[in-house]
Parts: structure tokens; sequence; C-alpha cells
């Protein structure tokens, strides 16, 4: 994802990081490749199964699988720049083809919350939970609640901050999960406003996580002043980088893509 660790990237480290960053590099394209194929099997389900809550909770399953595939791409881009034709390594590309697609998305989710809304003043409604498809579904749906709780432990292993937010996005992906299941099946059982009402709150929250989302890149994109703790290791570094240097003016730092 955000990392792509190559064998010229471990020139300078000893055997022990470099076995550590192949693991945590492994555990980065498990999950991503984990994200697309449940992703894909729960979006299957849900479309087959007429629940919008389902279908509102796979819409915010996408922002994992789109998040790492545009890291992933990105990284792959900027390993193989010419750095005479681009000498500030493209750092903008990242945060430009987020906040890009999490426009999209919240668009997406915009239409699910009109549409649900719509769906509860409706004279009728339509389930298709019938027979066996309801085993299936919740079936499947529970199997890849399952597998997630499974990658959340298993990135919440390691100490680093990239697998930390990866198992937390597992974690929201099994809350999401469990709220689109139990909203679906009381819809079919007892009341069908609830499967409409689970996907309004779905789909507010998938809308919410988009908008965090294109908050933060675009402050990435804006040269937003660095933190104040950076600013004074920075300044630290200044004044003490030389013996002839008896005083630092000013210092500044901001943001550029995901750098500073």
């Amino acid at each position: 994802m955000g990392i792509a660790i190559d064998g010229g990237l471990f020139s300078d480290m000893n055997s022990q990081e470099v076995a550590e960053k192949r693991k945590i590099r492994t555990a980065v394209w498990v999950s991503n490749l984990a994200n697309v194929v449940l992703c894909a099997a729960k979006g299957y389900v849900s479309l087959r199964s007429g629940s919008v809550a389902l279908i509102a909770s796979t819409v915010d399953n996408l922002l994992n699988v789109v998040s790492g595939f545009i890291l992933w791409s990105t990284a792959i881009s900027l390993q193989k720049l010419d750095p005479r034709t681009y000498p500030a390594r493209k750092e903008r590309i990242r945060p430009v083809g987020v906040v890009s697609v999490a426009s999209v998305m919240a668009t997406i989710g915009l239409q699910s919350l009109i549409g649900s809304c719509g769906a509860l003043v409706a004279p009728e409604y339509s389930f298709f939970l019938q027979g066996n498809r309801m085993k299936w579904v919740v079936g499947i749906v529970v199997f890849v609640t399952f597998v997630k709780s499974l990658l959340a432990n298993y990135c919440k292993a390691f100490r680093n901050e990239l697998l930390k937010a990866y198992a937390q996005d597992h974690v929201y992906d099994i809350i999401i999960n469990i709220i689109g299941l139990g909203a679906a099946i009381i819809g079919h059982r007892s009341a069908w406003w609830v499967d409409h009402t689970g996907a309004i709150l779905l789909s507010l929250y998938t809308m919410r996580l988009w908008c965090v989302k294109v908050l933060e890149n675009v402050n990435s994109l804006v040269e937003q002043t660095a933190p104040p703790d950076y600013l004074q290791k920075l300044t630290h570094l200044c004044s003490n980088h030389h013996e002839d240097v008896r005083h630092v003016d000013t210092v500044r730092a901001y943001s550029f893509g995901y750098c500073h």
C-alpha cells in the first residue's frame, strides 16, 4: 500500500530489519488482496439479496479497496520516476488521486442516502431474502466478517503504524458488516423499514469517512504548515548544524503531498 519495498531499498539495513520489512510488506499485500476478494464477494451477495443496508455497507467497504489501490499504484509509479523529468517526485499525485476518488464515492453515498430516504415513504417494499437465499447471504457475510477479524488480529501483531491503520480499518468493517446484516435480517423478518434505516445510517457514515479523507488530503495539497514539534526539530537541527551558526531567523516547513 503506502510502502513498496524492493531489494534496492534494503542496502543500508541489517538482516533483521530486512526480514521485518518483508513481513510488513507481506501483511500489506495480504490485507489488500483480502479486501478486494471480500469486497467482491460481499458486493455480489448484497446485490443478489436486494438489501439496501447490505449494499450501503458494501459501499463503505470500498473505502479500503480504493484507498489501497491508489496508494499501491502511486507507490509503484514513484519508484519508476526519472528525477530529471520530475525533480519533486510527483509527491502530490497520491492526494490528488484520493481526492478524486473520494469525491465520486461520497456522491455514491449521497445517492444511496437519497434512494433509502425515498424508499421509506414508498407504498410498497419487496425484499428478496426468501428460501435458501437467506442462508447463503448470512453465511457469506458472516464468513467475510470472520476473515476480517483474523486480518485485524494479524495486523495488530505488528508495531508498524501503517498496519495499525489497517487493523483499525478491519475493525470498522466488522462493525459495518454486523450493522448491515442485522438491518437486513430484521427488515426481512419483521419491520421492512429497518433495512432502509440501516442503509441511511451507513450511507451517512460512508459520506463522513470520505469527506474526512478529502479534508486530510486537501490539507496536504494546499501547503499547510508543518506541526510545531516538526518545526522545533528543524530549528534545532539548523541551530546545531555548524559551530559558526549564531542565530536562526526563520524556519518554514509545509506539506508537499504526503511529505514536508
